[in-house]
Order: C-alpha cells, then sequence, then structure tokens
C-alpha cells in the first residue's frame, strides 16, 4: 500500500511525521567524560569532544528517554532532528550582484571548512583545493557530493576556473558531508562535522544548512564553542522570507548570519529575517549576493542556484580573505569589521538585512573596533506608553592615531551616547553607554511583523565612520512548556504570529502586551491534552509551565455499530476549535484530556471502522463548554445506510482505500489527517456499504473519501468527492456544494466526464491547471484531453494531450486562436486573444434534478437531446460564480441529453463546454443548502 498511500498523503496536503523519536543527543556534567560503550540501554552512533561534551545515541527497544535524562552524568538531553540545505538550483541566469574581490590567490594559507552535502573534489575548478575531512552520512573517508549544494558552495568559497572563480580562491578547503543525498541529515551530523572541523584545523567554517531552533540547542552551542576555539563560523540565515523565521544554527550568538540580497540594492524575498526567539537579538548580521549565483556543480560543470546557503559561502570566502590579510584578528574582530563597515540597504528593516551588505574593502581597512557589534535594547514588553533601555558598548582604537569620536543617531527615536564624545589614543579602548527612550503614544506599534524598531548608530571620527545596528522588541512574550513534548499553540488574536521553538518541550510567541485565550495541545507517548487559559494576561516575559494536572478532565470516545456494539479498532479524528481557528489533534485511542473550558470552544470528534465490506462512521456532537469527564456514545439507531459504488473501465484486480476524515466547512480552516482503511477488489465494480450518522449544524462535518488503483499502480484512477450524510440523506461534497444524490445509492465512475479549468493566455502561451471529473464530482487522474489550436486562418499551429494538474500549449503569437479540447465525448471550445484569463469552468455535476456548475464570466446554458439538431436555453440561477440550473425540462425530453455552457469574458475570451449528461432516473426534487 505504500506506493499510492504516499499519493495521498500529496493529495491531503499532509505532512508525514516521524514516529516517537528515538535518536538523541546526550550531554554529560561539567567535568565528566562517560564511556558509554558498555551501555545495553541505548547504542553510541558519534562522540563529540570539543565543541560539546557528549554523545549521539539510539534507545534501545523498550527504553524511555526518561531512564536516561535520571542517570547522573547526564546533563541534557535533545532529541536529534532533520537538518536540511539553504538553497535551490536555478535553471539560469546570471549573478544579480557579485563584485569582483581579490587576486586570484587570495585567502592563501586558509582552511576553510565546508559542512554540507560533500564535495566533488574531482571537479577541476576545485582540483588540488580538498585536503581534508569525512563523509558523516555514510562513516567513511571520502566526502563526495551526491547531491549538488556542497559543490555549489565550495566553489563560491575557492573555485579557480575560465568559467568562475571564487571569493577566496588561494585557500585550501576541508569537505564534510554531513547531509545525503536529497539534502537532508541529523543534527547530530552537523555538530560531529563543526567538532571535526574544529580538531582539523579550520579557519573558517561554512554552514550553509539548518532547522528551527534556539540559541541554546545543540548546533548553535557547537557553533559558539567553535568560535570560542578561535574559528570563524559562517551561517546561512534560511530561505522562509518572513520574520521570525531564522534557523538554527544561524541564531547562535557568535555565528556571522547571512541572509540573502537580490542585488546591491534589494533584499531577496526568501532571506530570512530575525529577531532570534529567546533572547531578540538582530539577525542576520549581513547580506550577500544569494540571486542566481554561479558556481561548481558535480560532474565538472557549472550552474546556479539562488538561497541564503549561496550568501554564506561569499561571506566565509570575504572572512578568509580578512584572516589571510590580518592573521592577528580573532572571531570577534573578523565579524566586528563585516558588521561595522556593512552598508544598509534602503527601505529594509535592521531585522530583515541586519548592518547590510558586506564590503571587503571597507572591512579590511575598518580600525575601530565595537563590542557588542550590535546594540540589543531587549523587551519592551510592557504596556506603560514611557520605556528606556541603556546598553554599554566598548569601542577600541586600532589605528595608529588619536580619535575623536561621536555618535550619530540615524533614526526618529531619541539615542543618546554617554559621554557625548570620546577620544581614543592608539590602542586605547573605552566603555561609553547609549541609552534609547521611547514614548509610545507618539511612536506607536511596531510597523511589521518583527514586532521590533530599530536603526543604526553611525560612530563617527573624522575621515572615517563604523555603523551599529540596534533594535528593541515590542512585545509580551510568552513561554509555553509541557515536560518531553513541545506544545502546538494558538492565541486568539485572530492571527497566529507563529511560535517559535525553545526547546523540546517548550515554544515561544510574541503578542501585543495585552490579555489573551492561550490553548495548546500536546502529545506525549499516546496521552493527547488540551490545555486552556482564558483571560490571561501578556506582558513581558510570562511563563506557562503546564503539566498534566492542568489537563484532569476525560472525553471518552464510547462509539458502537449498528447492532449496538464498540467499534472494532476505531480510527479517531478530532479537532479543538476556537472562535477562529481550530488546533487539530494527533491520533489517539478512545479518551483525550483536556482542562476546563467555556463554550466558546468545542472538542469535535468522529470515529470510523472498516471489517472489508462496511463501514461505520459516528459525528459526535459538538462538546461545547466543559467543567468534567463526558462520555459521547451513539445509538444504533442513529445510523442511515447507502451503498456506494465504484465503476471501472474493465475487471483488473483494485486496491481500494477509503479515508474517513473531518471536513471543516470555514474557509481556509483544516482538519485532522485521515488514517486509511484498505482492502482489494477484482471486477469492474466495487460497492461499499456505508453507515453513518448525520453530521452536526454549525461547525463542521465527516464523511468518506475513496480512492481506486489499478493493479500496482502509484496514482488512483479514481477519488471520489466527500461523501456525506445530513438529516436530508447521503450525498457527495467537494468545495462550494453538494454533488449528486440517489435514493439507493452513490454511483462513480458511470457518467460521462468533462474537464474543469482554470486558464490564462499569456504572450507566448496558453497555460493553466487541469482537472477531469466525473458527473458526480469524482477526479480522474489517468483520463487524457486532447488538443489542437487554429489560427484566425484555420492553419493548426499546436495540438497534443494533456494529463491531470496542468496545461502548457505554446503559441506563435499574439492571436486570435479557437482551440478545441476533447474530454471522452465532451468538448471544450476557447476563443481568445494573448493576455488576460480564459473564462473557466471551475466545476460541473448533476444534482439530481439540477446542473450546478461554478465558472468566471457570464453563462448562457442550453440543452437538447444527444444528435438533435436544435438546442434550447435555459435560465441559471446564482451568484458569486455559483450557479445552478433546473432540469425538469430536460428530464421530461429525455435521460440522454447534452448540455451546452458558454461563457464571456470582460477581455473578449470566451469559452464553450458542450458535455453529455445522464439524468439519473431516481431523482431529487429538493436543493438541499
Amino acid at each position: 500500500m505504500k506506493s499510492f498511500l504516499s499519493i495521498l498523503v500529496l493529495l491531503s496536503g499532509l505532512q508525514v511525521l516521524a514516529d516517537t523519536p528515538r535518536r538523541y543527543i546526550v550531554e554529560y556534567t561539567p567535568g565528566v567524560r562517560a564511556q558509554l560503550r558498555g551501555e545495553r540501554r541505548f547504542q553510541v552512533r558519534r562522540e563529540f569532544s570539543r565543541v560539546l561534551n557528549g554523545a549521539a545515541i539510539e534507545l534501545a527497544d523498550g527504553v524511555s528517554i526518561d531512564q536516561i535524562t535520571r542517570l547522573p552524568y547526564v546533563a541534557r538531553v535533545t532529541p536529534d532532528a532533520i537538518v536540511t540545505a539553504y538553497g535551490r538550483e536555478d535553471a539560469g541566469g546570471t549573478a544579480a550582484w557579485k563584485p569582483a574581490l581579490r587576486a586570484a590567490d587570495g585567502g592563501q594559507g586558509i582552511v576553510v571548512a565546508v559542512i554540507d552535502t560533500g564535495v566533488d573534489h574531482q571537479h577541476p575548478a576545485l582540483a588540488g583545493k580538498v585536503i581534508g575531512g569525512y563523509d558523516f552520512v555514510n562513516d567513511d573517508d571520502d566526502p563526495m557530493d551526491d547531491h549538488r549544494h556542497g559543490t555549489h558552495v565550495a566553489g563560491i568559497i575557492a573555485a579557480s576556473s575560465s568559467t568562475m572563480n571564487g571569493v577566496a580562491p588561494g585557500v585550501s578547503l576541508l569537505a564534510y558531508k554531513v547531509l545525503d543525498q536529497i539534502g537532508n541529515g541529523e543534527m547530530s551530523a552537523i555538530v560531529a562535522g563543526i567538532d571535526r572541523a574544529v580538531a582539523d584545523g579550520a579557519d573558517v567554517i561554512n554552514l550553509s544548512l539548518g532547522m528551527g531552533g534556539h540559541p541554546g540547542d545543540p548546533m548553535a552551542r557547537a557553533v559558539d564553542a567553535a568560535t570560542a576555539a578561535g574559528v570563524v563560523v559562517v551561517v546561512a540565515a534560511g530561505n522562509a522570507g518572513e520574520f521570525h523565521s531564522i534557523g538554527s544554527p544561524g541564531v547562535a550568538a557568535t555565528a556571522i548570519t547571512v541572509g540573502a540580497a537580490e542585488t546591491a540594492t534589494t533584499l531577496a524575498e526568501f532571506s530570512s529575517r530575525g529577531p532570534t526567539n529567546r533572547s531578540g537579538a538582530i539577525k542576520p548580521e549581513v547580506l550577500a549576493p544569494g540571486v542566481a549565483i554561479l558556481s561548481t556543480v558535480p560532474d565538472g560543470q557549472f550552474g546556479h542556484s539562488s538561497g541564503t546557503s549561496m550568501a554564506a559561502p561569499y561571506v566565509a570566502g570575504v572572512a578568509a580573505l580578512l584572516r589571510a590579510a590580518h592573521p592577528e584578528w580573532t572571531p570577534a574582530r573578523v565579524k566586528a569589521a563585516l558588521v561595522s563597515t556593512a552598508l544598509p540597504l534602503a527601505g529594509e528593516e535592521v531585522m530583515a538585512q541586519g548592518a547590510g551588505r558586506v564590503d571587503l574593502a571597507r572591512a579590511s581597512a575598518s580600525d575601530l573596533v565595537v563590542a557588542p557589534v550590535q546594540i540589543n535594547f531587549g523587551l519592551d514588553g510592557g504596556i506603560a506608553p514611557l520605556w528606556s533601555s541603556t546598553r554599554t558598548l566598548t569601542l577600541r582604537n586600532d589605528s595608529g592615531m588619536a580619535r575623536t569620536v561621536r555618535v550619530r543617531n540615524e533614526s526618529a527615536l531619541t539615542i543618546r551616547m554617554t559621554p557625548e564624545e570620546v577620544t581614543l589614543g592608539p590602542g586605547s579602548s573605552r566603555d561609553v553607554e547609549l541609552a534609547i527612550e521611547v514614548d509610545h503614544r507618539i511612536l506607536g506599534k511596531p510597523p511589521t511583523r518583527s514586532f521590533s524598531f530599530g536603526g543604526w548608530v553611525v560612530l563617527e571620527w573624522d575621515g572615517g565612520d563604523a555603523r551599529v545596528p540596534w533594535a528593541f522588541v515590542r512585545a509580551g512574550r510568552a513561554v509555553v512548556t509541557y515536560p518531553g513534548a513541545r506544545p502546538q499553540v494558538v492565541w486568539n488574536t485572530g492571527e497566529r504570529y507563529g511560535s517559535i521553538a525553545v526547546e523540546a518541550g517548550g515554544v515561544e510567541a510574541l503578542l501585543e502586551p495585552g490579555v489573551y485565550d492561550l490553548v495548546a495541545m500536546t502529545e506525549r507517548e499516546g496521552d493527547v491534552r488540551v490545555f486552556v487559559a482564558e483571560e490571561r494576561a501578556v506582558t513581558g516575559d510570562v511563563l506557562f509551565a503546564l503539566t498534566e494536572t492542568d489537563a484532569p478532565h476525560a472525553v471518552t470516545l464510547d462509539g458502537v455499530d449498528a447492532r449496538g456494539l464498540p467499534l472494532e479498532s476505531p480510527a479517531v479524528r478530532a479537532r479543538f476549535v476556537l472562535p477562529e481557528t481550530s488546533l487539530v489533534l494527533p491520533p489517539f485511542g478512545r479518551t483525550v484530556h483536556t482542562s476546563a473550558f467555556s463554550p466558546k470552544y468545542a472538542l469535535l470528534a468522529i470515529e470510523a471502522s472498516f471489517d472489508g465490506g462496511t463501514m461505520h462512521v459516528v459525528q459526535h456532537p459538538p462538546v461545547r463548554g466543559l467543567s468534567g469527564d463526558v462520555t459521547l456514545r451513539n445509538q444504533p439507531a442513529d445510523f442511515a445506510e447507502e451503498d456506494v459504488r465504484l465503476r471501472f473501465p474493465d475487471a483488473r484486480e483494485r486496491s481500494i482505500v477509503l479515508l474517513p476524515r473531518d471536513w471543516p466547512r470555514r474557509q481556509n480552516d483544516f482538519g485532522p489527517a485521515p488514517q486509511p482503511f484498505s482492502t482489494a477488489a477484482t471486477g469492474s465494480a466495487w460497492t461499499l456499504r456505508l453507515r453513518m450518522t448525520a453530521e452536526h449544524e454549525g461547525d463542521h462535518a465527516g464523511g468518506v473519501q475513496m480512492a481506486a488503483f489499478p493493479g500496482e499502480a502509484a496514482v488512483p484512477e479514481l477519488i471520489t468527492p466527500m461523501i456525506r450524510r445530513d438529516a436530508g440523506g447521503f450525498f457527495g461534497s467537494w468545495s462550494f456544494v453538494r454533488g449528486p444524490v440517489a435514493d439507493s445509492s452513490l454511483d462513480y465512475g458511470a457518467g460521462a466526464i468533462h474537464a474543469v479549468a482554470q486558464l490564462t493566455v499569456t504572450e507566448s502561451a496558453l497555460v493553466g491547471t487541469y482537472e477531469i471529473r466525473g458527473e458526480g464530482g469524482e477526479l480522474y487522474r489517468s483520463k487524457p484531453t486532447t488538443y489542437r489550436v487554429l489560427d484566425a486562418s484555420g492553419a493548426e499551429v499546436a495540438k497534443g494531450e494533456v494529463l491531470f494538474q496542468s496545461l502548457f500549449v505554446p503559441l506563435p503569437g499574439a492571436g486570435p486562436y479557437r482551440a478545441e479540447l476533447k474530454t471522452g465525448q465532451s468538448v471544450m471550445t476557447l476563443r481568445f486573444m494573448a493576455g488576460g484569463a480564459v473564462p473557466s469552468l471551475k466545476s460541473f455535476a448533476v444534482d439530481g434534478a439540477s446542473l450546478v456548475f461554478s465558472a468566471d464570466g457570464a453563462p448562457a446554458v442550453f440543452f437538447r437531446r444527444r444528435g438533435a439538431m436544435s438546442w434550447v436555453q435555459l435560465s441559471p440561477v446564482g451568484e458569486n460564480g455559483v450557479y445552478r440550473v433546473d432540469l425538469e425540462d430536460v428530464v421530461r425530453v429525455s435521460r440522454d441529453v447534452e448540455v451546452a455552457i458558454e461563457l464571456t469574458g470582460q477581455n473578449g475570451n470566451s469559452a464553450s463546454w458542450v458535455t453529455p449528461v445522464m439524468i439519473p432516473a431516481a431523482k431529487r426534487q429538493a436543493v438541499r443548502r
């Protein structure tokens, strides 16, 4: 079943999550080097000695992580996690910004470690440059790149060729393969790579990779330890393109975290932005070229890639040049030079760009050292209108002459330096204080979702200047923890601000100071709990330390079948509904524990079981408000029964997959992942007996979606809409309206098929999305549509065949054109000029005695008996692009008719569909909403 279940996962928009973790990073208490090789409770996979005092382990069967955390020499345990590369391949292009730097031998004597997917050390442009390394994925001494990413990164740093040169072609490389052939790897492998790079004498480390994390996680602390050991560590910021999205290890305090610029004056849209969680620090620190960068790729080739993965090695190369030019500079000195001399981009805030784009010439000439390199004024988390903060800067004059330094504030906010002016002799240093004073009655709320205000302080002297970025976070900071499990948290803000992971057992959220309801969900070894804290103040730093005792009440699902017996091995799906969103609960047995909650919240649950030919679906009534234990039980008489038939074009063996699921009614909401049942079928038809209780109005619906896979095919040939039941009976449902209803069965795969689409014309092509559907709304993945396009003279300019999902037809000019697309016995005719949308039939189904469709443009609808010459016009009724047409007159003529729908768009483009329709003999008169 795995071959097609993976397809269903994609169709459902789901993510497959790992089981309960078995792999961990264990850190020992200070001063202890534990010998774990004799331990039977776990296997030691990797050991660390320089950047972390610990090991990567895998638990033995039956061993819980609690047993390990109680060992006397264990200080900290962190689940191992997946880390990924931060680059993406481009089809082509030219680097928008990559200024010339140094001579071809720049960086000689410096060793740069590339911790990545490995490096193709046989590439001619990298020949002789890789002097060592290790493969932590395959555990061997050959870190050959089987992906692409690491070789591209290495070329940006060190390549030498007639095609392109790296930033520092004179450096030597250490290659550590920690990511696999698809660009993923374990956090423990990255820590091992950093540990090994320090041992092997790297001067600079490049990490173009990351994951969600925080400044205290093992990877970030390994970076800080490497910096303390004398290594400059450069890390990609990430490609999320949002505030609060800096990945680990980029969140590490001492890392030089790099964002991506598209040009010398514009930020790349995908570049991750700060602040960092927990500390509120400014990240990234600097920007570098990251769009359409040409570099080496395996097998002696060159290619373009984009991402902060490409920006980081640019800065790693610059750092190598600085270390070669200034051997005495420490990692902190290199970072200070890069940050204080960077050039800000106009129109971008500090949390998006840090100090701005790097400038090698300015950095190399830097001789006023500022520590720290940025000013984090802290958390302004109160509700008082006035707020102030003070920080200390240390200034050191590395030039050979005395300097008098003054401050210039490039901000509307008041920032004062005390003393206002300081004179530094050659080699001398001095502490100064910078104070900020804020009146929120004037300033108002933060302008972006960074929740921060920021800018640059410019330290000036005769003949030079240095920039210091500053910021403070204006928000309440709430940390929610639960022992042994990371909570999923929602606040009643109407907008989720993206809780940020803090620990394995906690999350952090930044909120405008005020009063909130908190809803959190946790799962630990099958124990699912929901916590509700209503009307809690969030100002400053607030900790919600949740425990099991905070969710004492049990909601037990006790569904029975049509005989009154307990459902056999039921699949349970539930979600907790808030006024504007919902939390999906992970699978559990039959009991979920919750805290008390008011009636503005509800718990919704569905149970389903399948015995090979019959499926029971129990839709429990919503639990609105709760103050004690609750048991939900249906009665046998609550079930209604319906046969659902799937028809096939041949009698091959098929796999049938049934997905009972929750079907939220609100737009942009979502339900739990379906847990599939599967069975085999042979013949030209298969029938399911479906017994279902009625859905409850107001919040959600339950139902069953079915998919049929012929033979060993990985793609289903037929997918039904959601099959639902309310007080009026059974029906098929899709995004906007109910599907066909019959007295005795729901029949899919028996009627005519037709295409639905959303199409647009460009100057050179007809493009769009494309689906094949049946009269019941069922989706076909493998049925083709043939097309031909004619120009104004009637000459054929394109023809071909299109399958599910996409249509792309090249066109030789602006038009006009006439296109015919044939799907089964249905014909779609388009008339269009280049430019703009073509009116589209988005959906189409027969609902008893009605035709229901959604479309762009103003529709005209006609019918005729198949084979007849003349058409009879019908009157569609509808709004918001959804139309219903009464078929009573059609039924009087014949059950075998053709329907035509004509659409005219505002730009003059038009479309028509002609499709056969089989009217069910037993039809429903009522139109239910």
